[in-house]
C-alpha cells in the first residue's frame, strides 16, 4: 500500500512539475508581433496582417516559418456577428513564398517583416468589427536559447462600400505587379551585358 501510495505522490508531483514549467519568454531585445497593415478597409478589399521581428541583440536570430506553407502561424478570426474562425496549419493552400528549410535569419540590429493576405484563409464579408488572435507556434532560435512569442490580438474595422477607395487599391496593386515584373526582367538584362 506504501509503494501505491508513493508511486501516485510520484505521479503528482511530475505532473505538477510539468504543468508549471514555462517556455521561455523573449528577450526584451526582441520584438515579435502582427498587426494589420490597414486596420480600416472596405468590403472585398486585401487584409494584410504583417508578421514583423525585431532583432535588438548583437547576435543573430533564426525564425521558423515554414518552407512552402505557413505552418506556423496560429490565427484565430472572430467575425462581427461573433462567429470564430481558425487557421488549420495544413488545410491544402499552398503558399509558396521562400526557399529552403523556411527559417528566417534574422541579423543583428536587423527587422524581418513578411506580409499575410488574411483572404485566403478567411472570408471577409460583412461590415464590423473583426478581432484575430495570432501566434508563431515554432521557437525562436537565439544563442542563449529558444523561447516563442506570445499571442496577441489585433482589430481591423470593415467599412461601407467605398468605390473610388477600392478604385485606387486595385490600381495600387496593378502597379506594384507591374514593379514586381519589370525590376527581375532588368536585372537578367543588365546581367547579359556585363
Amino acid at each position: 500500500m506504501r509503494r501505491i501510495l508513493g508511486l501516485c505522490c510520484s505521479f503528482v508531483v511530475m505532473a505538477t512539475v510539468a504543468a508549471t514549467r514555462q517556455v521561455p519568454k523573449a528577450p526584451r531585445q526582441i520584438d515579435v508581433h502582427f498587426r494589420f497593415q490597414e486596420r480600416v478597409v472596405t468590403p472585398h478589399e486585401p487584409v494584410v496582417l504583417m508578421f514583423e521581428v525585431h532583432n535588438g541583440l548583437n547576435q543573430p536570430i533564426t525564425v521558423a516559418v515554414g518552407p512552402l506553407t505557413r505552418q506556423f502561424y496560429d490565427l484565430t478570426l472572430t467575425t462581427p456577428s461573433g462567429q470564430v474562425l481558425h487557421k488549420e496549419p495544413f488545410e491544402g493552400k499552398i503558399d509558396i513564398v521562400t526557399a529552403g528549410n523556411g527559417k528566417i535569419v534574422v541579423t543583428p540590429g536587423g527587422d524581418y517583416q513578411e506580409p499575410l493576405v488574411m483572404n485566403q484563409w478567411f472570408p471577409f464579408e460583412s461590415q464590423g468589427k473583426y478581432s484575430l488572435t495570432a501566434k508563431l507556434t515554432s521557437d525562436i532560435e537565439t544563442p542563449e536559447g529558444s523561447f516563442q512569442g506570445e499571442t496577441q490580438t489585433a482589430h481591423l474595422l470593415i467599412t461601407k462600400r467605398d468605390p473610388t477607395r477600392l478604385r485606387k487599391v486595385c490600381t495600387d496593386l496593378e502597379q506594384q505587379e507591374e514593379i514586381a515584373i519589370i525590376v527581375p526582367q532588368r536585372q537578367r538584362n543588365s546581367l547579359r551585358w556585363r
